[in-house]
């Protein structure tokens, strides 16, 4: 039983979890590129390039690409 607990919490949480944490940036992406549209503020551009790379980076670490 304990085995299987371990293999359970070793390789299909974190798949899952990786999943679940990179889905959340996204739209603060989309709402921070939104706001430099129409703003022109450079702070904007560059919080929605870094809520990007939180999304993009664990995705190409993961094989997403």
């Amino acid at each position: 039983m304990r085995h299987g607990l371990r293999v359970l919490a070793g390789s299909i949480l974190p798949d899952r979890a990786v999943h679940l944490t990179t889905i959340q940036w996204l739209p603060f992406c989309l709402a921070y590129l939104h706001t430099y549209l129409n703003q022109g503020l450079a702070r904007d551009l560059r919080v929605a390039i870094a809520f990007f790379s939180l999304q993009a980076l664990p995705a190409v670490m993961a094989g997403c690409t």
